[in-house]
């Protein structure tokens, strides 16, 4: 009998249990760091069709972008089954992570997303002047509704030529970065 992967999010946590384990042959200190295949043939297929990047890279990859993100790095419970947990910040922990970040950031204190909206749309052109990846961009402006802020910020800013991607060949590439073009500065220089 065959078991399906679990997803379940609820608002302490984002939980993903996979059937399986970890492969044959590979221990729980040697995951993440040792690159072994659960199923080759699906892995050399998603190879030559361009969806796997870099195969071996993901957990390590994963623990970047959280460590990038200041987020709780994820636990790992192996067994007949493979579960993965991000925890979430409680609200007190967001707050004192915030604080902090704000007096030892220059960058997070210079750029503190305002709650006018007006004032928000100018800070999120002044938070990219670097390029900056959606979830970067969602994460300044505390939005959680990807839907939103595609159509609130991303899409106007696009279509007004105010932000450019980074790889407009690629649109929805997860390296995709988002930069504020010269016409955003200039609306910057001359609010």
């Amino acid at each position: 009998m065959g078991a399906n992967v679990i997803m379940e999010i609820d608002p302490s946590q984002l939980r993903i249990t996979n059937p399986g384990g970890l492969p044959a042959g590979l221990k729980p200190s040697e995951f993440g760091e040792v690159s072994m295949r659960r199923n080759p043939l699906v892995a050399e297929i998603g190879s030559r069709v361009g969806e796997v990047e870099r195969a071996g890279s993901g957990i390590r990859r994963m623990r970047e972008a959280v460590e990038r993100e200041r987020g709780i790095q994820p636990q790992f419970k192996f067994g007949a089954f493979f579960d993965l947990s991000f925890r979430r910040y409680s609200d007190k922990e967001w707050a004192a992570l915030s604080d902090t970040k704000r007096t030892t950031d220059p960058v997070a204190t210079q750029y503190r997303p305002s709650s006018d909206p007006v004032r928000q749309r100018a800070d999120l052109l002044q938070f990219c002047l670097e390029p900056r990846s959606k979830m970067q961009m969602m994460t300044y402006l505390k939005l959680s509704h990807r839907a939103s802020f595609r159509k609130q910020y991303l899409h106007p800013f696009l279509e007004n030529g105010l932000l450019a991607m980074t790889d407009p060949d690629s649109p929805n590439s997860p390296r995709q970065r988002y930069v504020t073009t010269p016409k955003g500065r200039k609306q910057l220089e001359n609010p």
